[in-house]
């Protein structure tokens, strides 16, 4: 018995193939006698009866593992080879085929895959039901099976004998239909990432039997575990009635939807490699627009090809004199690193935008104008107002900056502070009442405020009353001595604003409703305003404006995909796209939106510590992809792995809908891996190289432990191509029959004339093939071992790697 271990990739488990398990004492009734000699004398016998039990018409659900494809599932299945994982390892070795015995490790039971018209006949019956023969059909020869089993039932189906000769496995292929798997937990209990649709790996003994037939027609198929016992017959064309009966010891179906989508691979490498002009990949992978054909001579037509060259695209725009024109825009993503903002000083340091008019940005030489950040600016502001869950934190964070500021300027400073008569006892002023606060500022501020409104037009004749008396204000001063002025309002607070420990103070209380630390080693919070703490409840349950919401907008979570993408030429269908994003945009959108809730000129100094919190909860990631391909519908879990000099690189991924994924990096990668997701495992062919849909290959694993890269089971980056070669051929149809054995590497039992490829068989190709790669020695003996081939039968994960060009 041969033997093929192999890890699996993503899971802690090594898996170990065999031949078979050959029990030791088959099925069937035993009896034990126990001869015993007393003193020379011998006693009576005793002899002791029991069965030794197993499945013969029936697989019951206890003992399937698992099967692929799923029960019901509608996919592309046309290089799959369907199978079943049984968690009884020795059932397929427990019986003969034959009544009159068979060879060592030759199976009782093979998966066969049906079409559902090709099913003469599908029913239930009792197993004496199911071996009464007519002159049509054929039976198992299974002889006396007891009364008792008789009445046992079953499933039976009936196929024409053409159909049995064209689709079933040759009698000795059938070994290499059926192994054995033990699998083993190496490594601390981790699962790892699997598809769906797979089968999870779990520790244990399983038995796994598989088609050889592929289901490359679309249509409902049938997999039937069906029972050979009895069966040997079948295979010999002699004497044979037109219709043969199987027992089916377990089936299910599944749908096959064949399309003209190609798989992962040939996807990849379309992605890889689009259609561009002269060949130029590398550049095609950009986000730009291609240039007109043709394209304007002259200097404005360098000028066309060099902003579309830096990504932007031309759209219509109407001057505040409406006048009809267009104007050059273009997102955050930029095909090369961003070129230097118009307001950044020399060490490309940007200050804050206090308005959209600041972003403008007007190319004399051409008359047209660059709307990108004026209206980034303009879309930030938008996207707070539409949100409450931003909009409201915001206005709340300026209102507790406010009655920071407030609270905390000095006597002199603010109106609102204390101003009531200082006495000996106590040189300190107290804060006025209500009222009293009310009093002092309608006589002290409201009139001045209205004595410099400017006349009404037209009302320059009419006679100007007298200006009105004014009441001394209190006064709070000893000896009666008329209070010295007060500074205004804005001016005060103002002045206030600029105290380093104050404007501390200000961050403090802007800190918890952006949800960013307070800052360390502060001076103790601003004094609390009467009934600041009801008010603080009435929101307690509200949203904050928290690190997620300011990453919806610097990870562009909530920007219109047309503002991030103004044309979908730049992104066809089946692209790949990559850019840098520029930092000077990002700002522009988050300047926009905290410019919300601004009232007063004062607002502006709220709002540079509004825009230093944002600042300490976002980072602006350096670049990304944009991937738009059927693969992001067909794989949701597509495994997409950046690194930078060996090291992950943190990537976050959102979904855009219509097969669209955008992918931020957090540092510029140098390589970028594409993956199927790991999986149970699975049998079949792999997709060609070539993306060929009527092509397919085996990728050849190794059989032998070489270095850490060559363990054994591990890909060895060598393929046998043109698998399809191995075909039976089938007059007038579709070939979906692989040829294991030809003729020449199994005299025993030669395939009909017509039905063998010219190839030969596909287990001494392998041979051949391993041979060359120094995994297999044909010297030894001329074929694989169905250990060896249900290993190169493994349907791995396919990859796709994009290295930055250095």
């Amino acid at each position: 018995m041969s033997q093929a271990a192999m890890s699996l990739v993503g899971t802690p488990l090594s898996v170990s193939f065999y031949d078979s398990y050959v029990p030791q004492i088959p099925p069937g009734e035993y009896t034990v006698r126990s001869l015993h000699t007393l003193d020379g004398k011998k006693l009576d016998p005793t002899d002791q009866t029991f069965t030794i039990a197993a499945p013969r018409f029936l697989v019951g659900q206890d003992l399937v593992e698992a099967v692929y494809p799923a029960q019901g599932a509608l996919g592309d299945y046309q290089l799959v080879a369907p199978h079943i994982t049984l968690s009884r390892e020795l059932l397929p070795w427990t019986r003969p085929l034959t009544v009159s015995g068979s060879e060592l490790g030759e199976p009782w039971m093979t998966l066969l895959l049906l079409r559902e018209e090709e099913i003469v006949r599908s029913a239930p019956a009792t197993a004496k039901e199911a071996l009464q023969a007519t002159a049509e059909v054929a039976v198992p020869a299974l002889g006396d099976i007891g009364t008792e089993a008789e009445t046992i039932a079953c499933q039976i189906i009936e196929i024409s004998a053409q159909t049995f000769d064209r689709i079933a496995p040759r009698r000795p292929e059938l070994p290499y239909l059926v192994h054995a798997r033990e699998v083993e937990e190496k490594l601390p209990h981790h699962l790892g990432l699997f598809r769906e649709d797979g089968e999870r790996m779990r520790t244990g003994k399983f038995a796994v039997a598989f088609t050889s037939r592929l289901p490359r027609l679309s249509g409902r198929y049938q997999a039937h575990l069906v029972s050979l016992e009895g069966c040997d017959s079948y295979f010999t064309a002699a004497g044979r009635p037109p219709r043969l009966r199987l027992i089916s010891l377990y089936s299910w179906s599944f749908e096959q939807v064949t399309g003209d989508r190609s798989g992962f691979t040939a996807r990849m490498r379309h992605l890889a490699a689009p259609a561009a002009p002269r060949g130029e990949h590398a550049a095609a992978l950009g986000l730009r627009l291609a240039p007109p054909s043709p394209t304007p001579s002259g200097d404005l037509g360098r000028h066309i090809s060099d902003r579309l060259e830096w990504g932007y695209t031309p759209i219509s725009y109407h001057t505040l004199g409406s006048e009809g024109t267009f104007a050059w825009y273009r997102g955050p993503f930029t095909p090369a690193p961003a070129l230097k903002a118009p307001w950044a000083d020399a060490t490309g340091t940007l200050r804050h935008l206090e308005r959209p008019d600041s972003a403008l940005i007007y190319l004399k030489r051409y008359g047209i104008y660059d709307l990108s950040y004026a209206a980034a600016w303009t879309l930030g502001r938008l996207l707070a107002l539409s949100s409450g869950d931003v909009s409201a934190p915001l206005l709340r964070a300026r209102n507790a900056a406010w009655r920071a500021l407030h609270l905390s300027a000095a006597d002199a400073a603010s109106p609102f502070t204390r101003c009531a008569p200082a006495t000996e006892e106590d040189p300190a002023p107290a804060p006025l009442s209500g009222l009293e606060l009310m009093d002092h500022l309608m006589a002290t501020h409201l009139p001045d405020l209205l004595a410099s409104l400017p006349a009404p037009p037209g009302d320059a004749d009419r006679p100007v009353p007298a200006e009105p008396a004014v009441a001394p204000a209190p006064c709070h001063q000893h000896d009666e001595q008329p209070c010295p002025p007060r500074p205004a309002l804005s001016a005060a607070v103002q002045q206030a604003a600029a105290d380093p420990d104050i404007r501390h103070r200000i961050r403090r209380a802007i800190a918890p409703h952006v949800h960013v630390p307070a800052p360390s080693g502060a001076p103790d919070a601003a004094p609390e305003a009467p009934g600041a703490g009801a008010a603080q409840d009435v929101y307690r349950d509200a949203p904050f404006l928290s690190a997620a919401h300011l990453d919806a907008w610097t990870l562009l979570c909530a920007v219109p995909f047309h503002y991030l993408v103004p044309d979908a030429r730049a992104l066809p269908e089946e692209s790949l796209r990559f850019f840098y994003l520029d930092a000077a945009w990002l700002q522009a959108l988050v300047d926009g939106a905290v410019s919300v809730g601004v009232a007063t000129t004062l607002d502006s100094v709220i709002t540079a510590a509004l825009r230093e919190a944002v600042a300490a909860t976002t980072d602006v990631l350096p670049c990304g992809m944009l991937l738009r391909s059927q693969l992001t519908l067909d794989i949701p879990n597509l495994l997409i792995t950046a690194t930078h000099k060996g090291e992950p690189v943190t990537t976050f991924r959102r979904n855009m809908g219509s097969g669209v994924w955008l992918l931020l990096f957090a540092d510029v990668p140098d390589k970028v891996v594409f993956a199927e997701p790991y999986h149970g495992l699975h049998f079949g062919l792999d997709e060609s190289d070539e993306g060929a849909a009527a092509t397919a290959q085996i990728n050849l694993r190794a059989l032998k432990d070489g270095d850490a890269a060559h363990r054994v089971g591990t890909n060895l980056s060598r393929q046998l191509k043109d698998v399809q070669r191995f075909l039976r051929p089938v007059p007038d149809g579709t070939p979906d029959v692989l040829c294991l054995l030809s003729a020449k590497d199994a005299p025993k039992a030669p395939a009909p004339p017509g039905e063998e490829p010219a190839a030969g068989g596909l287990v001494a190709a392998l041979a051949q093939a391993l041979a060359e790669a120094g995994q297999f020695d044909t010297a030894q003996r001329p074929l694989l071992s169905p250990a060896e081939f249900a290993l190169q039968c493994i349907d791995g994960p396919q990859t796709m790697t994009f290295s930055y060009p250095r």
